[in-house]
C-alpha cells in the first residue's frame, strides 16, 4: 500500500529519454533510495508548450503525471514529486516547478541553461551553436524577459504567493 516518491528527470539539448540510463547510474540510485524515476523526451523545446510544435509543458505537468499515477504506485502529493534536469533540462526543471508550484516541492538544475535570453542571443549571434528554433518554441522570442518563460518572474510570483519549491543548483 505504500507509494513511491517520483522524480521527473529531464534531459538536455540534443538528448532524449535514454540519456540518463545510458550515461549515469540512475537505476542503481532509484533502487537504493526506493524512488520512481520518469524520464520523458522533450526534443529541444526548453520544456515549453511550443508556439509551433509540441505542448511539452502540458504533457509533462498534466498528461504524464496522470498516466504515471494511474499505472504505478507513486504518490501524487506535492511533497513526494520532484524535478531535476541537466543543461536545457535544468532550465526545464526550474521552469516546470516554478510554473506549477502546487505540484512539485523541489527542483534541481545541474549545469542548467538558466539564462534563456543569453542563450537566445548567443544562438542568434552565432557564438552558441545550438539546435534551438526560438521562433518555433516562443511566439515572441524577443519578449522572453518578463514573460511566463522568465525564471526570475516565475520565482517572484511563487514567493509572492508563498508557494516556491525548494531549488538546488550545481554546475
Amino acid at each position: 500500500g505504500s507509494r513511491f516518491q517520483v522524480l521527473y528527470l529531464l534531459h538536455g539539448a540534443y538528448g532524449d529519454c535514454t540519456d540518463w540510463q545510458r550515461y549515469t547510474n540512475i537505476e542503481k540510485f532509484a533502487q537504493e533510495y526506493q524512488l520512481a524515476v520518469v524520464m520523458p523526451s522533450a526534443d529541444n523545446s526548453f520544456y515549453q508548450d511550443m508556439a509551433h510544435g509540441k505542448n511539452v509543458k502540458t504533457y509533462i505537468t498534466e498528461e504524464l503525471p496522470r498516466f504515471i499515477e494511474y499505472m504505478f504506485p507513486v504518490s501524487g502529493k506535492r511533497e513526494d514529486k520532484f524535478l531535476a534536469g541537466l543543461s536545457m533540462g535544468g532550465y526545464g526543471a526550474y521552469y516546470l516547478a516554478l510554473s506549477c508550484p502546487e505540484q512539485y516541492s523541489r527542483a534541481a538544475s545541474l549545469s542548467g541553461g538558466l539564462d534563456l535570453c543569453g542563450i537566445r542571443d548567443g544562438v542568434a549571434g552565432g557564438s552558441i551553436p545550438g539546435p534551438f528554433c526560438f521562433h518555433d518554441i516562443f511566439e515572441r522570442p524577443d519578449q522572453i524577459m518578463g514573460s511566463d518563460a522568465d525564471l526570475l518572474e516565475l520565482y517572484r510570483g511563487c514567493r509572492k504567493r508563498g508557494c516556491e519549491p525548494a531549488l538546488f543548483q550545481a554546475c
